[in-house]
């Protein structure tokens, strides 16, 4: 069935895609002397999974992607980069759109909804330590992925409703949550150091929503290489960061405090949740090798 799905994928390229997901997942998995097979399985999976987010036809690879996680949930790393490339092998349905106009009240609540997601990852990973908590993340992915194709395909009832009233206008539904799923999916995949795991996760579920907060709602101030983003909010962000972070990594938090806020700043066609967790999950790698 999995095998079907992938070859009757309507997206341009997917099979390319797949490959080279495959291929990757492969050096991984050598590298770390993990199983190539499990990894590859995995692969797979989720990219037919996430290839069928807004399709009915989703609903029925989720039980093989939640016993997917159940089954290698003691290769916590495996588990989440398998789910990273296999939602990067259906990029293309969720490439980040032109910019679109946005709405005060609507970014608000976008971003009170991202703050709390952020507050459960932190108490999931103080309360059950990293090891753990990671496949379990993973799999609350997977399900909220499911959860946001439910409210796609049937828009009558309360929960749809409110999921639909936070989706931007002319923007693909899910796409910001693809990039910030992402995005936490990189840091659970290869930020080892419970520590620095959770100073990345603060930039991306606190520092980034402050500076959208902050920056339209009192932002007066545009920064000079990015009329789109405000010098409030950036400040915002570098100082919601480093609040967070500090108390676990030390002074190591204005890094990633600086770095945050920089690159979250840039006016780049990447969405900026998943550039500004590539940045600091290479600057977590990097401190931890200091």
């Amino acid at each position: 069935m999995l095998a079907y799905y992938a070859y009757a994928s309507p997206k341009k390229n997917f099979l390319f895609r797949l490959f080279a997901a495959i291929l990757f997942g492969a050096l991984i998995a050598l590298a770390e002397r993990s199983s190539v097979t499990l990894m590859l399985s995995g692969i797979v999976i989720f990219s037919v999974f996430s290839s069928k987010v807004r399709e009915a036809s989703n609903f029925l690879v989720l039980p093989f992607a939640i016993f997917y996680i159940y089954s290698v949930f003691g290769l916590p790393y495996l588990a989440a980069q398998a789910m990273l490339l296999g939602l990067l092998s259906s990029i293309s349905t969720l490439k980040k759109p032109e910019s679109s106009k946005k709405e005060k009240h609507q970014e608000t609540n976008r971003d009170i909804l991202q703050v709390c997601v952020g507050i459960v990852l932190f108490a999931a990973l103080l309360a059950l330590g990293a090891k753990i908590a990671r496949p379990i993340l993973v799999m609350s992915v997977a399900a909220a992925m499911s959860l946001g194709t439910f409210a796609y395909l049937y828009k009558g009832n309360r929960f749809s409703k409110a999921i639909l009233s936070l989706e931007r206008k002319k923007e693909p539904f899910g796409s910001g949550a693809f990039w910030l799923a992402s995005g936490l999916l990189l840091a659970l995949s290869f930020v080892s150091n419970e520590a620095y795991l959770l100073a990345v996760l603060s930039a991306l579920f606190f520092g980034d929503s402050m500076a959208t907060i902050i920056g339209i709602n009192l932002g007066k101030h545009p920064l000079p290489y990015s009329s789109g983003k405000s010098v409030e909010g950036s400040l915002s962000y570098f100082a919601v960061v480093l609040a967070v972070a500090y108390p676990f990594v030390g002074f190591s938090a204005f890094v990633f405090a600086a770095l945050g806020s920089l690159f979250e700043s840039l006016p780049l066609k990447i969405d900026d949740n998943f550039l500004v967790s590539v940045v600091l999950v290479a600057a977590a790698l990097a401190l931890s090798m200091v």
